[in-house]
């Protein structure tokens, strides 16, 4: 399908099975039971592609679209042609189906059809996804050996793809209602003396920037171990307004000279991916000044595992395979998490860590559930 600009589009129906191992019931069933995998070398066949970025792919091959979907519309009222023509006015290019989830939102209130509108910059999603194929042969040998895959093996285009995922969050939602949820916190931001936030596994520097924004009596400290993401938070921060109030630093949270100074300490989309995610939990808690306390934001999972699964937790756990369980199990006896942790184990871990007050935060997101730990 052609949409505006001649760009290429797919349109993603219920039609089937169709998958990189099979496009049928049957073969898509017995392709699993076999583990076949589908990522493999890119395949365009009459084209030249060897000089594009991205050589491996999840490739779906010898499908017949249009015999699929004539299949699929036999005997409705639809003809092939109109259906085809209407799923392309719908979302024939990203704008549309950034539209579509407004509306689907628009009933939920004011924040989910922000949260849908501006949820992610979808250019981002092929950049994350193809960094989570990039060390595929790490991966694979990091599974038979029981080893992790460093973060770093994955390349700026998982740390710029997760970037254009987040940072519509970080810089509509952040400072308008996720933190405005948790009153005390809230004002304690607003108030003098000037409030000092430590934003830890700051990434791209988005979220240290939307704090910075919404709270203009607070300085923030970026903080990260990933040196090219800090050197992009950089980049990120000069010539914004908030400049003179946000310092990036590549360092770790267990910093002696940290201790104790900060009333807000935040981890955004970052614990399940740690080795060690008590031990950091435990720095960070050394972290807090007086009355100080950490706010946690992490994937919405399900309270427990169930078969068949969400649709969502299917993505995590997709995410996890690739990339977040391999870099959590790197190091000596690491805790390999997994993108799909759940509340109790959040908890857990914020005991061990020596926490004493534990709270899932009454804010509402598609994607992420917060958590706020005290001392």
């Amino acid at each position: 399908m052609t949409g505006p600009g001649g760009l290429r589009r797919v349109v993603v129906t219920g039609l089937g099975a169709v998958t990189p191992i099979g496009n049928t019931v049957p073969d898509f069933w017995g392709a699993m039971r076999r583990a076949k995998v589908g990522v493999g070398p890119l395949v365009l066949p009459g084209e030249d592609h060897h000089d594009l970025k991205i050589q491996i792919a999840a490739q779906v091959k010898d499908f017949d679209s249009k015999g699929r979907l004539r299949n699929f519309t036999r005997d409705k009222v639809v003809p092939h042609a109109d259906l085809e023509a209407e799923l392309g006015r719908l979302v024939g290019d990203l704008r549309g189906f950034d539209r579509l989830l407004e509306r689907r939102h628009r009933r939920r209130g004011a924040g989910h059809a922000r949260e849908a509108g501006l949820r992610v910059e979808q250019r981002g999603a092929p950049r994350a996804f193809a960094g989570g194929v990039r060390p595929l042969d790490e991966v694979v040998a990091a599974y038979r050996s029981g080893e992790g895959v460093p973060y770093e093996h994955y390349g700026a285009d998982l740390y710029e793809g997760q970037e254009a995922f987040t940072r519509p969050l970080f810089t509509n939602l952040l400072g308008t209602e996720w933190l405005p949820a948790v009153d005390d916190v809230h004002k304690r931001l607003q108030a003098d003396p000037p409030a000092r936030v430590a934003d830890v596994a700051c990434g791209c520097g988005w979220s240290s920037i939307g704090i910075a924004r919404a709270y203009p009596n607070v300085s923030v400290d970026g903080v990260d171990l990933d040196g090219p993401s800090i050197d992009k938070a950089r980049r990120n921060l000069e010539g914004t307004d908030v400049a003179d109030r946000v310092t990036f630093y590549e360092r770790d949270a267990a910093d002696p000279e940290l201790a104790g100074q900060y009333d807000l300490v935040t981890i955004f989309e970052a614990l399940h991916d740690m080795s060690y995610p008590v031990d950091v939990l435990r720095s960070v808690k050394g972290m807090l000044a007086e009355g100080g306390s950490v706010i946690i934001g992490d994937e919405r999972t399900e309270d427990r595992f169930t078969a068949p699964a969400s649709d969502l937790e299917r993505l995590y756990y997709g995410f996890s395979v690739l990339h977040c369980l391999p870099v959590g199990m790197v190091g000596d006896d690491p805790a390999g998490t997994g993108t799909v942790m759940r509340t109790d184990t959040v908890k857990r871990y914020a005991e061990e860590a020596g926490f004493r007050g534990f709270e899932v935060l009454p804010i509402d997101s598609d994607f992420w559930r917060f958590y706020r730990l005290t001392p």
